[in-house]
């Protein structure tokens, strides 16, 4: 049975997303273990363009479940980089997230960062100065992922 996500309360660009929400990141094929089925650390490392771990909203989909709001953040992603066959698409909760960083030392916020043609997309921020630590909130990040989080990139 399919849970409908509840309307999505009304953010404004940098305002922080509830512990609630769920995120979603892309991860390129070289940043996924096909054997194992699970993301490898670098997934949740800051890619060299990125000066924030981006991420999209599920519940900007708002009415939609799950499974319906990673295939809305499929088609916006996709429409702006090309997927790979061999990516997924990885579903993190927000507060799961902060929590698994403070476990750590560091305090990180999910943050609502709309772009014109990318409308859910959010930015986890406060990530470690350090390449030591932010690998250590990645895999930390990791930890919280099970097979239920993980949807292909391309269907």
């Amino acid at each position: 049975m399919s849970v409908l996500y509840p309307a999505a309360n009304d953010l404004s660009s940098g305002d922080k997303l509830p512990g609630s929400d769920e995120v979603a990141r892309y991860c390129k094929p070289s940043e996924y273990d096909l054997d194992e089925n699970m993301p490898l650390v670098g997934a949740f490392l800051r890619r060299q363009d990125e000066p924030d771990l981006s991420v999209n909203r599920l519940q900007f989909f708002q009415g939609a479940d799950r499974s319906s709001a990673v295939d809305c953040v499929r088609t916006e992603v996709g429409d702006h980089y090309q997927l790979r066959r061999n990516g997924r698409f990885v579903v993190l909760n927000v507060g799961g997230v902060q929590s698994a960083a403070k476990q750590n030392g560091f305090d990180v916020s999910i943050i609502y960062t709309p772009e014109l043609l990318r409308p859910s997309h959010s930015s986890i921020v406060d990530l470690p100065p350090t390449r030591k630590d932010e690998l250590t909130v990645a895999a930390a990040f990791l930890r919280l992922i099970t097979p239920a989080d993980i949807y292909p990139a391309v269907l």
